[in-house]
């Protein structure tokens, strides 16, 4: 069950949308690409949300109950919370290392999700239109311990140390209750509370998962997986579609030797498993061990090992992982803790928590760790504001405060929020330290969370930004942050940053006509001093006012290259590619493309258009507003995108564009009269169509003649069908007469009276064949005359009147 202490929490959307709308407000200029690069969706009010900016999650150890039966038993509570969302937006007063209350959360118990660690806000996109309201994904861990029970004499469960033959994970474990395992992910709903199951992972064993990360520009997760050593790309439907292999593919790229996984698997089934012992639990070897990932410039940072290095990949088209993993840094050389969590804030600054080892509590020796790049674009160690004790291993960017203890919207970046535990107070929760100060901040603050001292894990804060200083825009049709002049400007202070200052000038023909070939130059310089390093991500789409984006725009060609492929040549365009622009350089490109006749819907020449073109960081996206605000023209110059503004007119020839007549409708370029019309006089009339020739006939849907439902056409008349007629007879327009084929008998049969026959042969003083009998012949019997032998003496001499013969006469 979902559980939510205080129903203060739970408020209306109106105000949240409020704040988006003056976000908007702060960037007008924003406004132009939005206009031309996508479409809005309004954003519907809810009348009921869990999570409001600034909200802190927390996941940790659910404990062993708070009856005195589970805590004396060892099983793990149900009801015991693994996650919690903290509303942190007042602490009631200034810093000074002070000890906070973080008041009754929303929590979800480890009946419903099981031990839970890694976190993440997705982008709050719903049904293709922001909700202005994320889901949170938490998955499932074994950084607690991994508690399995047995079977007693009577049949009941009783937790057991060592493994044996029919022995189970524990209710509370991995969610089981909900189909959980090792391997799940569960989304929690931000706007209901509900929790289901996401995606599985159903390879792992036991050792679960590392971590998770957001990918907003393409809108998937990555998850670190500690059984195998991949990390495992999956999509917002909750499937796997890729997994990369550290320790094959990566570590030869920096000559390493690669190491495949070992093919170990928790067995809980056997003695040799040991709940105490982590040793036992199956973990992939440490060389290939993957905790802690984030995403940062187009790239996917992840923590390798116990001896934590720092890797990062690249992030192609369509979410891929590229072929250029790379060793960043390796993490303090005397620590052998791993880092399971990472951040950046909106200078590129790394932020690494560290945790003490499977199954353990915090050690004592576990931070928080920051690192920055150099003027080289090395990473380098900076200090960051002290926790108040040892860190439990999560970390993330919140809101800075105010000498009142409250949110500053303004400051998005404006401190730190990292797992840990309280020294003084003994209690676990989240420190808040001023990521600008070093050493100790005088702006700490410790935030319990709870009365319970159990254990804490991974920590997330969701944090809409608003205000100059941010480096976060509004939220764009695909619920993804879309650069603007002012990021432009903050992401100017990070050195090397992919696309950190790039600056955009667009200009182009002022007229451009149907069918034609029309241009436009698009400059990109990087004024920084740095050379650029890593992708940028480009787009270009055309907007008509009154119309929207245009959809059939050909691209003939882009002279030199972008050095990006896109997926069909054709605007809107949006690719990954680029980089390797040097300090004050730039790079001119002509863009030539062509507008078909049926992307303007039948408007009326000439019609007012632009031509938007943006470089951004390759982790935001190009999709944005569209719909037909207008932008402001001009070359710009100013930011990571420009806008040129021209004229579309259609040639005296049309173009090959039809005139639409009265009633017509424009279809794949033709112009056609609907369904059940004709042209007719110059405009679309109802069709007449000829009579049926079936007396009775009516047309149905698709103007065919057919005769009514229980009819059928007979003799050229719908009629009913004829009832069936006796043997003998046969139905003929609708009457029974005698039948002249046998009485419908077949062959060996004959008709008798109304009946069918069998008949064998002729009956008996008949002869012939059947049906041809006839009687057999009556032969007269007379008697015996010698003389009318052929061979008789009388007929000797063969005369009549002969000497012998009769009627001789004899003397």
């Amino acid at each position: 069950m979902l559980r939510c202490r205080d129903g203060a929490m739970l408020a209306h959307l109106a105000g949240a949308v409020a704040l988006l709308r003056r976000g908007f407000a702060v960037f007008p200029a924003t406004l132009a690409l939005f206009a031309v690069l996508g479409s809005v969706a309004p954003v519907s009010a809810q009348d009921r949300q869990i999570f409001h900016p600034g909200a802190t999650a927390v996941t940790g150890f659910s404990g062993a109950g708070a009856s005195a039966e589970h805590a004396a038993s060892k099983f793990i509570d149900p009801s015991g919370a693994s996650l919690r969302v903290f509303d942190l937006s007042s602490l009631g007063g200034p810093g000074g290392d002070q000890v906070a209350d973080g008041g009754k959360p929303f929590e979800v118990v480890a009946g419903q999700v099981g031990q839970v660690f890694g976190l993440a806000f997705d982008d709050g996109l719903r049904d293709g239109n922001p909700s202005g309201m994320p889901d949170l994904y938490v998955a499932a861990t074994s950084l607690y311990g991994v508690r399995i029970v047995g079977r007693d004499a009577k049949g009941q469960p009783q937790p057991q140390q060592r493994g044996a033959p029919g022995a189970a994970f524990m209710s509370g474990q991995f969610g089981e209750e909900g189909g959980g395992g090792p391997g799940t992910i569960w989304r929690i709903d931000g706007l209901t509370g509900a929790v289901s199951k996401f995606a599985d992972i159903g390879t792992n064993s036991g050792p679960a998962i590392g971590n998770i990360a957001f990918d907003p520009a393409h809108r998937q997760f990555f998850a670190s997986d500690l059984d195998t050593g991949q990390i495992h790309r999956i999509d917002m439907s909750g499937a796997l579609v890729e997994s990369f292999d550290h320790g094959a593919v990566a570590r030869p790229k920096a000559g390493l030797t690669p190491v495949k996984d070992d093919g170990k698997r928790m067995e809980i089934s056997s003695p040799a498993f040991d709940s105490d012992d982590p040793a036992t639990w199956a973990y992939t070897q440490a060389e290939r061990r993957v905790w802690g990932v984030a995403l940062n410039g187009g790239r996917l940072f992840y923590a390798v090992g116990d001896k934590a290095e720092i890797w990062s990949v690249g992030i192609g088209d369509g979410g891929k992982l590229a072929e250029d993993a790379r060793r960043e840094f390796v993490v303090k050389a005397d620590s052998d803790l791993p880092v399971t969590d990472i951040a950046f804030d909106d200078k590129g600054d790394m932020y690494l928590a560290q945790r003490g080892k499977a199954g353990n509590a915090a050690a004592g020796k576990a931070e928080v760790l920051r690192y920055s790049r150099d003027g080289s674009g090395a990473w380098v160690p900076v200090p960051v504001a002290s926790a108040a004790g040892p860190a439990a291993g999560g970390v993330a960017l919140q809101y800075g405060y105010d000498p009142q203890g409250r949110f500053d919207r303004a400051s998005c970046f404006g401190s730190i929020a990292a797992t840990g535990e309280e020294t003084a107070s003994g209690g676990a929760g989240v420190v808040l330290m001023e990521p600008a100060k070093g050493g100790a901040s005088a702006n700490s603050r410790f935030v319990r969370l709870g009365a319970t001292s159990a254990k804490v894990g991974d920590v997330a804060v969701w944090h809409p930004c608003e205000g100059p200083a941010s480096a976060q825009a509004p939220t764009a049709a695909t619920g993804v942050a879309v650069a603007t002049a002012p990021i432009a400007g903050a992401l100017a202070e990070a050195v090397g940053k992919p696309s950190a200052a790039l600056q955009v000038e667009l200009t182009g023909d002022a007229i451009c006509q149907i069918g034609k070939p029309c241009s436009f130059v698009i400059k990109i310089t990087n004024p920084a001093s740095a050379p650029l390093e890593g992708p940028v991500r480009f787009g270009d789409a055309i907007a008509a006012d009154g119309i929207g984006r245009l959809k059939d725009v050909s691209i003939t060609s882009i002279d030199p290259p972008l050095d990006c492929k896109p997926l069909d040549a054709r605007l809107p365009l949006s690719c990954t590619g680029g980089g390797g622009l040097g300090g004050g350089g730039s790079s001119t490109h002509k863009m030539t493309v062509v507008i078909a006749a049926a992307a303007l819907g039948g408007a009326v020449s000439p019609i007012s258009a632009q031509n938007c073109f943006a470089a951004v960081p390759p982790d935001t996206t190009v999709a944005g507003l569209a719909g037909g605000a207008a932008a402001p023209g001009g070359p710009g110059g100013g930011g990571p995108f420009a806008c040129h503004r021209f004229t579309i007119e259609i040639p005296k020839d049309g173009g090959g564009q039809c005139k639409l007549l009265p009633g017509q409708i424009r279809k794949e370029g033709r112009c056609i009269c609907r369904k059940g019309t004709s042209l007719v006089d110059g405009k679309c009339a109802p069709a007449k169509q000829p009579a049926c020739r079936v007396s009775g006939q009516v047309r149905n849907a698709d103007g065919r003649c057919a005769c009514p439902r229980g009819t059928q056409a007979v003799s050229g008349a719908c009629r009913k069908p004829p009832r069936s007629c006796p043997a003998g007879t046969t139905s003929t327009n609708g009457r029974c007469v005698p039948d002249s084929t046998n009485g419908g008998c077949i062959a060996g049969e004959i008709f008798v009276n109304g009946q069918c026959m069998i008949v064998e042969g002729c009956p008996s003083g008949m002869v012939g064949q059947f049906p041809n009998c006839r009687p057999v012949p009556r032969t007269l019997h007379t008697p015996s005359n010698d003389s009318d032998r052929p061979d008789s003496p009388g007929r000797q001499g063969g005369g009549r009147g002969g000497a012998s013969g009769p009627g001789t006469n004899n003397p």
